[in-house]
């Protein structure tokens, strides 16, 4: 580990004895190799160590600890409720929009929706053209075959105005 991990690792955990034997070692190992090291660890212990050595322990009453406890609990609890509420107006705040925007939006819906689900008149339109186009290439013909016979034969003249 460099030097900073482990000035701040023995100022956190080594000095309080918070560590287990892989850590420990760790920390040993680094601290017999480097100076810098050796002198913080040492300048530690004076200061932060040795003068709370010779004080008495004081016991805390068990009342203390519980009410520590239930603040602890209590400020969770509130924290949480806190950022919940928070989130929510958060997402109230996101989702409120000025009414031209939703009628705006509102309207491109139901245009794309009229789009992809109405029939499709461009194609109708091709099939009655293609059916016209057949229709008269069927009257011509029948013209034509009109042509080959002699319209006297049919012996009216309205028949022949027609045909």
């Amino acid at each position: 580990m460099p030097c900073d991990k482990i000035q701040e690792f023995i100022l956190t955990d080594y000095l309080d004895n918070e560590v287990n034997a892989d850590q420990r070692k760790s920390v040993d190992d680094h601290v017999s190799s480097c100076h810098v090291c050796h002198e913080f660890l040492i300048n530690a212990q004076k200061s932060v160590i040795e003068p709370l050595e010779d004080l008495p322990k004081a016991e805390v009453p068990g009342e203390i600890w519980q009410n520590i406890k239930e603040e602890i609990s209590n400020s969770r609890q509130v924290s949480i409720n806190g950022l919940l509420a928070d989130f929510i107006d958060g997402l109230k705040g996101l989702m409120v929009f000025p009414k031209p925007v939703l009628a705006f939006a509102s309207v491109a819906i139901i245009a794309m929706v009229v789009t992809v689900f109405a029939p499709d008149r461009g194609e109708k339109m091709i099939t009655a053209q293609i059916d016209v186009q057949e229709q008269v290439q069927y009257v011509a013909s029948l013209l034509d075959e009109v042509d080959e016979f002699d319209v006297d034969v049919y012996g009216a003249d309205i028949e022949a105005y027609f045909l």
